[in-house]
């Protein structure tokens, strides 16, 4: 299953970008990180928002993935950092570089979002 990362905050596409370079460094995410650049709608010079997509399917994806935010949460940053993770099918979860969390509660808030439906 692929999940939505979307980086909010005061330098959401400064941290967009860092996170997109951080989560490719990942062996085990190696291949499955992408950014979604959505066309600026008429009227737009830019999009406002750009998704980075994780193909977190099966094997240690999922785990890599936890270990990778949690120490790019851990990095030190002018501004809080939220990250919105989403499934295809609209479930939601938001995880705050204020409410440092270890890579096992990560994890376990990312694989109730995949394979629990509804909002977390």
């Amino acid at each position: 299953m692929e999940s939505w990362l979307v980086v909010e905050g005061v330098d959401a596409v400064a941290g967009l970008a860092s996170l997109t370079d951080w989560l490719r460094r990942e062996g085990e995410l190696r291949g499955r990180v992408r950014l979604i650049r959505h066309p600026p709608e008429q009227g737009q010079m830019g999009s406002l928002v750009d998704v980075l997509a994780v193909a977190v399917g099966g094997g240690g994806a999922l785990t890599a993935l936890a270990g990778s935010l949690s120490v790019w949460l851990r990095q030190p940053r002018r501004a809080t950092v939220r990250i919105a993770v989403a499934t295809p099918d609209g479930t939601r979860v938001e995880i705050t570089g204020e409410n440092l969390r270890t890579a096992g509660e990560i994890e376990g808030l990312l694989r109730g979002c995949v394979h629990h439906p509804g909002d977390r």
